[in-house]
């Protein structure tokens, strides 16, 4: 209808109509363009507003994940501690069982395998940036950094226990005589005691007790980055609470 009355005012040559027509056309170009880009703003925003909501749910969840992890990391450094002490000690309640069963204990290892996926959407999607509150937004941020801390110190403890402490155990450890205890083990019995448990000679190894040492320090340092990691998780939930409409 509106080109029908441009066309008209153009053939009477009405010039001042032809203007109106135009700044009508104009004007609500202009008008759709800003609706459209208002809705598409409040879509995003919404779409934020949801995937920050995942993201508390993730954290809050994650703390089992987490209390698991500082319990395993507890008994590692436990077992390391008790294991350097008593061969310290020469003590001679520590049978080859015992040592066993502590040196074991003590060079395990779990990566820190707590998956953050929702946090992980919103970083590749570019919506960190689209967060107006500053200072939730550099919360999360430093959250990251944390979390990225505790993964590259997860990666430099497994190449030093990869290349340094499990070559110490197994130079150090009579495997063997443990394994006789075992039924599937018995066709190469006679093998049994081929090397003998040597308290004191392990006890002045100072390879192992540096592997020993080194190991407790790094789960140390394990511990001390995932109870900052918690409490700034339990910060970023308690933000992110704050900020939910």
């Amino acid at each position: 209808m509106l080109l029908r009355r441009l066309t008209k005012h153009i053939q009477d040559q009405n010039w001042f109509a032809v203007s109106i027509d135009f700044l009508i056309v104009v004007v609500g170009v202009f008008i759709g363009l800003q609706v459209q880009e208002w809705s598409t703003a409040r879509g995003d925003d919404e779409r934020l507003r949801s995937q920050l909501n995942s993201l508390r749910t993730e954290l809050v969840m994650a703390r089992g994940d987490l209390d698991d992890h500082e319990s395993y990391y507890t008994a590692r450094t436990n077992a390391a501690a008790e294991l350097r002490v008593r061969l310290a000690m020469r003590d001679p309640s520590l049978t080859e069982d015992e040592f066993n069963r502590l040196a074991a204990s003590a060079i395990l290892s779990r990566s820190f395998n707590v998956s953050y996926r929702n946090f992980e959407e919103l970083s590749l999607s570019g919506a960190l940036a689209r967060i107006s509150d500053d200072a939730l937004r550099d919360l999360v941020f430093q959250w990251d950094n944390q979390l990225t801390d505790i993964r590259n110190l997860d990666v430099s403890s497994e190449e030093f226990r990869a290349t340094t402490i499990v070559p110490a155990y197994l130079s150090t450890v009579v495997l063997g005589n443990s394994f006789q205890k075992d039924e599937r083990y018995t066709d190469i019995v006679t093998l049994t005691d081929r090397f003998k448990f040597d308290l004191d000679g392990i006890g002045a190894n100072l390879e192992f007790e540096n592997a020993l040492a080194m190991r407790r320090l790094l789960t140390l340092q394990k511990l001390e980055h995932l109870r900052e990691f918690r409490a700034i998780s339990e910060d970023l939930i308690a933000a992110l609470e704050d900020s939910a409409p």
